[in-house]
Order: C-alpha cells, then sequence, then structure tokens
C-alpha cells in the first residue's frame, strides 16, 4: 500500500522522512567554529538557499500532481499542453517527465527566488496562488539572508586585510626607525606573516 501512486500514506511517510532531514538545521546551527570564516559561511548560505529551493520545488511539484491526479487544471496540466504532451491519467507517472516536472518545478521556484519571474510557468488556480504568496514572503526572507550575509563577509575580510596591512605598516616602521638588521627584519616579518596567516 505503500508504493501505491495515490496512496496518503506514501505522501505522510514522504513527509515524515523529510522532517528527518530537517535536523541538519541542528547539526548547521552548532558549527559555530566553521562559521567564523567567510568563505565557508558564504558557502554553507548559498547551500541553505538550494537546499530550501529543492524543498519548495519538491513541494510544488507535489501540488500540482496531487491537483492532476484530482482533475483539477494547474501548471502541470499546462506544461504538458505547452510541450505537446497526450494528456491521460497515467502521463504524471512516466519517468522521464518526473525528471522533466521536477526540473520545471525547480525552475519555477528559482524565478521566484531571484525575484526574475519570466511568466512561462505560473499559477493556475488558488492553491498554486496561495503557495506562490508564501513561497514569495520565503524567499525574500531568504534573499535578503543572503545578500546580507555576503555583505557582511566582504566587508569583514576588507577589514580584516585592512588591519594586517596596518599592521605590517607598522612593523616595518618600528623596524626602520630603530634601524634593525636586514635579517632580523626579515625575520619578523615572516614571524608577524606566520601568525596572521
Amino acid at each position: 500500500f505503500l508504493t501505491h501512486p495515490n496512496s496518503w500514506t506514501a505522501y505522510a511517510m514522504q513527509w515524515f522522512k523529510l522532517s528527518r532531514v530537517l535536523r541538519m538545521l541542528k547539526v548547521v546551527m552548532n558549527m559555530d567554529g566553521y562559521t567564523r570564516n567567510g568563505p565557508i559561511l558564504l558557502t554553507f548560505t548559498i547551500t541553505y538557499f538550494f537546499f530550501l529551493g529543492h524543498l519548495i520545488a519538491c513541494g510544488w511539484f507535489i501540488l500540482g500532481r496531487i491537483q492532476y491526479e484530482n482533475g483539477v487544471a494547474g501548471w502541470i496540466t499546462y506544461h504538458l499542453q505547452m510541450n505537446n504532451y497526450q494528456i491521460t491519467a497515467d502521463v504524471i507517472y512516466e519517468d522521464e517527465l518526473q525528471r522533466d516536472f521536477y526540473s520545471a518545478a525547480l525552475y519555477f521556484i528559482m524565478t521566484i527566488f531571484t525575484t526574475v519571474g519570466f511568466g512561462n510557468i505560473s499559477p493556475w488556480n488558488v492553491q498554486e496562488q496561495i503557495f506562490c504568496v508564501v513561497t514569495m514572503l520565503v524567499s525574500a526572507f531568504s534573499y535578503a539572508i543572503i545578500f546580507g550575509s555576503a555583505t557582511s563577509i566582504i566587508m569583514r575580510m576588507g577589514a580584516h586585510q585592512s588591519r594586517f596591512l596596518d599592521q605590517q605598516h607598522d612593523l616595518e616602521l618600528y623596524a626602520a626607525v630603530n634601524k634593525f638588521p636586514l635579517a632580523l627584519r626579515n625575520r619578523m616579518e615572516d614571524y608577524f606573516l606566520l601568525l596572521l596567516v
């Protein structure tokens, strides 16, 4: 009964599996040591953006699939018509079209996330419109977090580099004023570079 495509138990099991995946957020929250490094934090943030896009695309696909199974015209019906597929009851279960539907769903969600919105895939009914409104709200916050984090990381990296150059200049000035021998200056510079890098 779990493998039947129309089984609500199968959908419930898929959502249960999804809740286990969401436990990864707890792991990410405990990665303070790694997130102090700017590029790693930026990579985590971008990965979170794509993972969130994947989850919402799966939700968009499941919504379209449920509506198609119930005979409600939605984005999947429109997608089949636009790509000249024969509309039958079982067309939605073909393996080739599963990939096509997922890529179309991911494409649509990413156009919402990036606020591009080409319009070639769009909501057709009230449920899809509500789903899109919620997605737009979530994506607006995600988009703000990503750009805010990226700006913060780049500014911190710039401040770190500026502080490094100031300290290097002070060290060179101190060595020049006190007339240190060249060998000692080189050793001091090497030690300074070793400490900061």
